[in-house]
């Protein structure tokens, strides 16, 4: 399945102290998960954590949102049909970027009996 995308720069975004940002670790992996099934960013599992600093944000004791922390300029990804999370990243300060397509792919199952792929339908 292909999907149309946006990536946001935040290379003007200036960044401040927010004690409301917190470090995400191993234990907030289950809310991570809970915040990726709500909004569909894309691929994220159960050890992605594994690859870097996450930070979250969190209203009323919910995780609303989190970032990878590379220590570099901040970009985010969006499908180009979530017009109001773009509009969002916008006032905050994050410009288009480029217009990159996804591709969703996924491992197919095996066949128990035999041992091949079984065909996506």
């Amino acid at each position: 399945m292909n999907v149309r995308g946006v990536q946001l720069s935040g290379e003007h975004v200036a960044g401040a102290d927010d004690a409301d940002v917190v470090r995400l670790g191993t234990e907030d992996v289950p809310e991570m998960l809970d915040l990726v099934r709500r909004t569909k960013p894309g691929p994220f599992r159960p050890r992605t954590i594994e690859l870097g600093v996450y930070l979250g944000l969190r209203s009323g004791g919910v995780l609303v949102a989190m970032i990878r922390n590379r220590g570099e300029t901040p970009f985010l990804h969006a499908s180009a049909a979530d017009i109001g999370a773009i509009r969002l990243y916008e006032r905050l300060g994050f410009r288009l970027r480029r217009t990159p397509d996804f591709r969703a792919v996924r491992v197919p199952a095996l066949d128990p009996s035999q041992g091949t792929p079984v065909p996506i339908t």
